[in-house]
This record gives structure tokens, sequence and C-alpha cells, in this order.
């Protein structure tokens, strides 16, 4: 990470890069001292100083927040084109991941910054949704968006995510059955421009 900031700031500055320099030489804030993360324990990136709370009112990305929840229907009309009866007796249709635990289904249209096409077509509702947000992670390797179905039954452990530097939307369906779920990768809000701009460069997604 420190190699590429260096080329980040020959390039442009290092203006506003001072939490970011901070978390490249592995300093986990500001004051120091063990314990400091809390229960944040993010497996590549820490960026000091970013504020923690269970969850980040909608206040913060209301444009984005309102967004999704307007297109909600044609989201959903997505979902049911490309869904499938989850059985596990028969392999994952294209475009679905081998479950990641028992139970547990992705269909990604974004995976780790990078758009998978064939399922971005195949989910046009979706994908115009996501071409509209403002603070999707959509040119970082931290940034994952599409549909999550956990069975009824099925159980993921509890983890922390690679980086405190994102949120992680969660858009849900009421209904019965299978817990669906429309998941966006998005900046905390507390990520200045600058810092997102420079952590764009540094965590690219590969060619």
């Amino acid at each position: 990470m420190s190699r590429r900031l260096r080329a980040y700031a020959r390039r442009y500055s290092w203006a506003g890069m001072g939490r970011v320099r901070r978390a490249a030489q592995g300093a986990p804030s500001s004051g120091g001292g063990p314990g400091v993360l809390g229960i944040q324990r993010p497996g590549l990136l820490f960026l000091p100083d970013l504020p923690s709370s269970p969850f980040v009112p909608r206040e913060a990305q209301r444009h984005d927040v309102e967004l999704l929840e307007s297109s909600f229907p044609a989201i959903l009309r997505d979902f049911g084109a490309v869904s499938w009866d989850f059985s596990g007796t028969t392999p994952p249709p294209r475009g679905w991941s081998p479950p990641l635990a028992p139970g547990c289904y992705q269909l990604l249209l974004y995976q780790a910054g990078r758009c998978q096409p064939s399922n971005c077509r195949r989910c046009p509702g979706a994908y115009r949704a996501l071409r509209g947000l403002r603070s999707f992670m959509s040119a970082n390797t931290f940034g994952n968006a599409g549909f999550s179905v956990l069975l009824p039954g099925a159980r993921l452990d509890g983890r922390c995510g690679p980086t405190n530097a994102r949120v992680r939307c969660h858009l849900g369906s009421p209904e019965d059955g299978p817990r669906v779920v429309f998941i966006v990768d998005l900046w905390h809000p507390n990520v200045a421009g600058a810092e997102r701009q420079a952590l764009d460069f540094v965590f690219a997604p590969d060619p």
C-alpha cells in the first residue's frame, strides 16, 4: 500500500492524505495504544478516526438510499428473472456463486470493483440503480454489489470486512422464505473526496 500511495502522491498531491498515510504506516488511530480498534478488525485497511456505529443514518447518504428505495420494484423484477429454487440439489445456474456457506448464495453485478457484464445485462434495473449512486465503491477492490440469498436455517459466522472505509447497504424484501438482500458497498460518509480518490488508486482492481 505504501508504494502505491507514494506513486499516487507523485502524480497528484499529499494534500488531505493524513489519515491515509497513517493507515499505510499501520497506525490505528491518532490516540495510539492497544485496543483502539475496539470491535473493528478489518483485514486489509483500517482508516484511523472514522466514526463507528451499528448503522449509518440515512441522512448521511440520503441520495443513494432514496435512489435504491425508489428502484426497489425494478431490482425485485431482476431478482425474479434470475432466481431459482435454491434447493441445492442441482448446481447453481449461470451467474450464481457456489455456496459461500451451506444455504448461502450470491449473484454479483460487481465483484471486487469489477463489473460482471453478463450479470449486469441480466439485471438491467439493478445495474441502472448502481450507475446512479454517488458513493458506490465501483472502482475499488472493496466494492461489491448484487443479490445475497440466505436460506432458512443457514448460518454465517461473525466476521469483519476488509476495511472500515466502507459501509454495506442492505435493501431487503419483507416476503417469507429465503432472506433475499440486494447488497451495495458504499464509501463511509466520513471518508473525504481526496481520500476516496487516493484509495481508488491504491486499491484499483487488476486490469
